[in-house]
């Protein structure tokens, strides 16, 4: 009471008077509504995130499915690669194997002065680059380094150019000729920036090559055991059977008519002179007798009796001819040479595989006309289903993953066009990420350097917001044990409302006792769940990252369909080490507990209730641990970076909280 009648300033004489606390507790009002408006954010703008990621299609693909950009310059088409396969002597769709991406050219890490030139020729035909909600084509034809084994490589593989020496490793990674280029802009489902006109970048020439090898005569000959055997006599040829792809198309054939004829022409063109430049492709042939062995060995070009340094064209019309001679001489039954009718045997099997082969690709089917005898071939706009549709042939050529159509994002207002998510979290981290990746040169080793400074930033936020959470873990286990003693207190009263009402009052009171937050652990999820997300949208939509690998790993391939589908075991190292970081992470502070852990003394109603509380804990960390093998392989290094930060975060916490700084300065104010 004497307090009461003292002077205003009397504080002001006394030895130990006491402090002004109110600017210090306006900091704390600021720093807890500070915390609380960061949750609300990231709980809202997080959860809208999640959603909006998981509706939105993505691709694998660059070119393909939405993709986020930092600069519209380098926005890139949809690029569909052939690759030289000597074991067929063909050009084949490597990504169409078990539809895998394995090649994924990313023109603007490439070759960035093409991306300026097909923005120069889609102004020329009419298209508009880079349209959001369309689809591209830019064809890239490769060949295997002399001396080159493992075709998985990228590095392995030149890019056939139309120069003397054939391929080049940069340039290239869109096939042209005298500053054409081999690229369609396909436009939007609607048609709207499609290409208006295009031209060809070969000349064509008629092609009247065999889809099958030629039908010979037979005759028998007599074995030792007497018995006859029935072989191809390959002096009586009875008829050669050719297809026909004219060189002029109708009046008014559609753009992709006239792409598809092109491609057909490139492809045999290159072909044809791969197999003109390098002797691989080669056959010996015995025409001897027994009294007089003799073994001829031909390559195609001695076969066809052309120079080394012919053209393209000059092949194609030498085929031709050489074709169109056995047929003439099929029809006037001319008797060949052993060596005639064998080699003409080998060169259609060569031809007729390509040939058929592109054809097929290519959608090039009978159209029931024929010309002197030869079947006309002409693009079919029918699809496998029967249907009609000018974009049958893009499954053909494309991945089915590959077919989304491309929605680029590249300014700042079109982030947030995408709503607050993309705005907020993903244009800052992404541009963050891509700071340091393109500053390092965008490699495996870049892009696993800007997730460890993603988790490390995102972390030390986190452990600042929700420290308290933290600190207090090591309590759980006597606070679970207090909380099972409250459990078993009202197991016999579940259909009592009043009972339960009481029960949960007493709940209440020892998280408040105890300080212990309930939403602690559920207040850190929710801030870093919207990053993983973000994350997760990052690596599978932006093009630096979807083309990168890491030691033969794709970061954007999702590891457990490369495992099972794919049979690509060099992924099930990144699967085993994400569950066992998750793991130990999720069990850390259980096993750091494990020497002052007690043992719960009480009776069956409480060790039933501790034992359901156990479950529950259990059951919430395996969704945690599992949940992390159908990711990507490049979130799942995310996520083993930050299990990695978890661990260590739990162990200095455990150790933190037995210094004397943390009794005396820290554990007061938790």
């Amino acid at each position: 009471m004497a307090n009461k009648n003292n002077s205003k300033h009397y504080q002001d004489f006394r030895v130990n008077k006491q402090k002004n606390n109110e600017p210090k507790n306006l900091w704390k009002k600021i720093w807890k509504w500070f915390k609380v408006v960061i949750i609300v954010v990231f709980v809202t703008v997080g959860l809208v995130g999640c959603v909006q990621s998981f509706s939105v299609k993505s691709s694998t693909k660059i070119g393909s499915g939405q993709e986020i950009y930092t600069t519209k310059a380098n926005v890139s088409p949809n690029i569909v690669t052939f690759r030289y396969n000597e074991a067929t002597n063909s050009f084949t769709l490597p990504n169409k194997v078990d539809e895998q991406i394995t090649v994924n050219t990313y023109l603007a890490l490439k070759d960035k002065e093409a991306i300026t030139k097909l923005k120069n020729q889609d102004q020329e035909t009419g298209g508009e680059y880079g349209i959001y909600g369309g689809n591209s084509f830019a064809l890239q034809l490769q060949s295997l380094k002399p001396g080159a084994t493992d075709l998985k490589n990228e590095d392995n593989w030149n890019n056939v150019v139309s120069t003397p020496e054939g391929v080049s490793d940069k340039t290239g990674f869109v096939y042209e000729r005298e500053g054409r280029y081999a690229y369609l802009n396909l436009g939007t489902d609607s048609g709207v920036g499609k290409t208006q006109t295009y031209n060809a970048v070969s000349q064509f020439t008629d092609l009247i090559l065999p889809l099958k090898t030629p039908i010979f005569g037979t005759k028998e000959i007599k074995e030792d055991n007497d018995k006859t055997t029935t072989i191809s006599d390959y002096t009586k040829l009875e008829n050669v059977d050719l297809a026909y792809v004219p060189a002029t198309l109708p009046g008014g054939s559609a753009v992709h008519t006239i792409l598809l004829r092109d491609l057909l022409q490139i492809l045999l063109e290159e072909t044809l002179l791969v197999w003109n430049r390098t002797d691989h492709l080669s056959a010996k042939f015995d025409i001897g007798t027994t009294e007089k062995p003799e073994v001829v060995q031909k390559t195609f070009n001695q076969i066809l009796g052309v120079s080394k340094t012919a053209t393209g064209p000059e092949l194609i019309s030498a085929l031709n001819a050489y074709f169109a001679k056995y047929v003439e001489k099929a029809k006037n039954k001319e008797t060949l040479t052993l060596l005639e009718g064998s080699e003409l045997n080998i060169m259609s099997a060569w031809v007729s595989n390509v040939f058929s082969l592109y054809t097929s690709i290519l959608s090039f089917n009978s159209n029931g006309y024929k010309d002197n005898g030869r079947q006309v071939l002409s693009v079919s706009n029918v699809n496998s289903y029967g249907n009609y549709s000018d974009k049958a042939w893009t499954n053909n050529l494309y991945n089915s993953g590959a077919l989304i159509s491309h929605k680029p994002i590249t300014t700042y207002k079109e982030y947030w066009q995408q709503g607050p998510f993309y705005g907020m979290f993903v244009h800052p981290v992404n541009h963050f990420m891509h700071a340091i990746i393109d500053s390092l040169g965008t490699t495996g080793w870049s892009i696993i350097l800007a997730l460890v400074l993603t988790v490390i930033i995102v972390r030390l936020i986190t452990f600042a917001i929700s420290y308290k959470s933290l600190f207090s873990q090591s309590k759980m286990e006597e606070f679970n044990q207090k909380k099972a003693k409250i459990e078993a207190k009202y197991a016999a009263y579940k259909g009592d409302k009043q009972m339960q009402q009481r029960k949960q009052m007493e709940i209440s009171e020892l998280y408040k006792r105890e300080k212990i937050s309930p939403w602690g652990q559920i207040i850190t999820m929710f801030i870093t769940l919207p990053i993983l997300i973000v994350v997760f949208r990052i690596i599978s939509t932006s093009p630096e990252i979807k083309q990168a690998s890491w030691y033969g790993i794709q970061f954007s391939a999702t590891s457990i369909n490369r495992i099972f589908k794919s049979k690509e075991y060099i992924y099930i190292p990144i699967v085993l080490v994400s569950i066992g970081i998750q793991a130990l992470a999720q069990y850390t502070p259980k096993l750091l507990n494990m020497k002052r852990k007690k043992s719960l003394r009480g009776d069956a109603y409480q060790r039933a209730a501790l034992k359901k509380e156990s479950r529950r804990n259990n059951i919430i960390s395996l969704i945690f641990i599992g949940i992390g093998v159908f990711f990507s392989a490049g979130l799942q290094i995310y996520w083993v970076i930050g299990g990695i930060w978890t661990i260590f975060q739990h162990i200095f916490v455990f150790y933190f909280q037995r210094t004397k700084f943390f009794k005396k300065k820290i554990e007061p104010r938790l």
